[in-house]
């Protein structure tokens, strides 16, 4: 499961614009906040997986249990967002806007579809993954004591 988030944290952060439209700055700092995370140790869990298990087929076989994890945790963190952070006046809901994906180019969907896919090759390398220069300034920021829990926008 861990493969995953490196796409799907570089999606994200390059599609900020368009995924956090009106969206509560607090829930959108914590999330991004998430992904810049994702880009600090995306090595690790693959590292380890293939030192302490190293079957290729074995990783192959548990995906539809990754698969209904995944959907498992996004009910709860949309229950947990509903309860911890509502939105602000004027501002949507982040739960209400699932569907927010569509708005994003196509190519970058399908971009994004193409490297999820690629995390399931025998050899794939989280670090091969393009770190998007706004981590970095992310990463800056954090560093020199910027406060990010409003980062963004």
């Amino acid at each position: 499961m861990e493969l995953c988030f490196g796409p799907f944290a570089q999606f994200v952060v390059d599609n900020r614009e368009t995924l956090f439209v009106d969206a509560d700055p607090r829930v959108a700092s914590f999330f991004l906040w998430h992904m810049v995370e994702e880009f600090e140790h995306r090595n690790a869990a693959i590292d380890i997986y293939n030192d302490v298990v190293g079957s290729y087929w074995f990783r192959l076989k548990t995906v539809p249990k990754v698969i209904k994890h995944l959907a498992e945790i996004n009910t709860i963190i949309e229950t947990a967002f509903q309860q911890h952070c509502p939105p602000q006046t004027g501002q949507v809901a982040l739960w209400k806007t699932a569907p927010f994906f569509k708005h994003v180019p196509l190519k970058n969907r399908m971009s994004t579809l193409y490297q999820l896919s690629c995390t399931l090759l025998p050899y794939h390398r989280p670090d091969s993954l393009r770190q998007p220069e706004w981590v970095g300034q992310w990463v800056a920021d954090e560093a020199a004591g910027v406060d990010m829990t409003t980062y963004y926008p």
